[in-house]
Parts: C-alpha cells; structure tokens; sequence
C-alpha cells in the first residue's frame, strides 16, 4: 500500500496502525536518509514520536517503489508524483500547524550534531513547498483520488510545540510570522477547502 503525503501528516502512524490492521510490513519513509548503505544515522527513529522508522537495505527501498503490494509504504516527500498509483493520500487542514511541527521536529535533541535554528527555517521551506505542490496536483488531478484527512482520522491530536515553545520568544515569534507569510501569500488554504469540499460526504 502507498500512503502519498507530506511531511508532519500523521502518515508514520496511519502507515503503523495499516499494517498492523492488515498484517503487512511497514518500511516507513522511502527516503536515501534511511538506507542501511548512506553510511550515516538517520534520527528519525530517535525523535519521532511513533520512535519507529526502519533501516532499508537498497532492495528494500526497491521494492517499496517498485513491488510493494505486502508492504505499507510511506512517500511523505514528492508524493505528487504517486497519485495515480496511491491507496491513500493523507493530508492536514492546517499547513501553518503542519510547519509549526515540522520545526518542533527537527529541534528535538538527538544523538547528532546539533541543527541551527536558521537552517531549521529552510527545511521548513522546503517542507512546505513539498506540501504545497502535493495539494496543488491533488486539486487539478482530474480523478477521484483516496484522499484522507489527519485531523478526520485522528481527532484527539493535540499539537505538542514542547521545543518550539523554549526557543527565545523573538526567535520564535520571527519563525510563526514567517510561517504566515507562506502560507497567506499563497492560496493552499483555498485549494485545502476545494479538497474538503470534494471529499465531504
């Protein structure tokens, strides 16, 4: 099974309780992050609160593309180019809580070296621009597509900012305006409600 999303969906969690449901094997993120070969750690499995993302041989992030039929698969970066081939697509209703947690994320202490917090705000960027074009193609995808939504499916949820929350208050007041700036200049709030408005029953 593929579950198209992006990144701070609940897509680890929903990709668990599948495979559990269905009694496959979860590999997790396809990402060269968690190949066994890169060489380096991925942290993922340290600071995730689901604490769970295995490490791929390369014939394991083979197959979760290319064979995966007994397998749940996360593609929560470039997800848009699985939609015709997705049994879910997972997305938030909220990109500017969606981005608050991938910060939060990524200032978790871990065993690594530590992550500014200047080069958090471009993984953010990144985060959302990847976010940003999965709902876009969703939108003008001419298809019906499988699409769930996180706060649907998990409605007890409740944002946890514990380490955004002991930044210094400039620093993270400058990062939440930030985050708007993204978000107000661009129509995803518009696209997330044409989307709603499609798959409400």
């Amino acid at each position: 099974m593929l579950i198209a999303t992006h990144a701070r969906s609940g897509g680890t969690k929903f990709g668990l309780d599948l495979a559990d449901k269905h009694n496959l094997r979860f590999v997790g993120e396809v990402s060269g992050s968690h190949l066994k070969s890169i060489g380096t750690t991925s942290f993922k499995k340290e600071i995730h609160e689901t604490n769970c993302q295995p490490v791929l041989s390369d014939i394991d992030i083979y197959k979760a593309i290319y064979s995966h039929e007994k397998l749940v698969v996360l593609l929560n970066t470039a997800g848009y180019l699985h939609l015709d081939r997705a049994d879910y697509v997972l997305l938030r209703e909220n990109p500017t809580a969606c981005c608050l947690s991938f910060i939060d994320l990524l200032l978790r202490p871990h065993s690594g070296a530590k992550i500014h917090w200047q080069a958090v705000l471009l993984y953010m960027r990144l985060m959302f621009n990847d976010m940003f074009t999965l709902i876009t193609c969703c939108v003008e995808h001419k298809e019906d597509l499988p699409i769930l939504w996180f706060e649907d499916i998990y409605p007890a949820h409740t944002q946890n900012l514990k380490y955004f929350n002991q930044l210094p208050e400039e620093v993270s007041l400058g990062m939440i305006e930030l985050v708007k700036y993204f978000v107000s200049n661009s129509d995803i709030e518009t696209k997330i409600s044409v989307l709603q408005e499609r798959t409400s029953y």
